[in-house]
């Protein structure tokens, strides 16, 4: 029984980070979004053109998973482990098989 908990936790673990750097891709969204207003304004403005790169706006999910990459890693590998002793004791997702 305690393995099924141990298990659940990592998968838990797992769904915090996916919500994690979907709030960054979604505050992303936000900012790129600002900028573009901003240029608009600026051309209505002056007439000039602002050139913006796609990638001058950094953060968001790719960030995340970049920076917690091994730690994702880790965690799925922990999972594996935690769920091949679940079988070994005859238990699959804390349900017995």
């Amino acid at each position: 029984m305690e393995l099924s908990r141990l298990a659940e936790t990592l998968t838990r673990s797992l769904d915090r980070i996916e919500a994690v750097a979907t709030d960054a891709e979604k505050e992303r969204e936000v900012l790129v979004e600002k900028k573009g207003q901003q240029v608009r304004e600026i051309w209505e403005k002056t007439g000039k053109r602002v050139r913006v790169k796609g990638d001058e706006i950094t953060g968001g999910a790719k960030v995340v998973h970049g920076l917690l990459g091994p730690t994702i890693k880790a965690v799925v590998k922990a999972k594996g482990e935690y769920d091949t002793a679940l079988k070994a004791e005859g238990m699959e997702g804390g349900i017995m098989v």
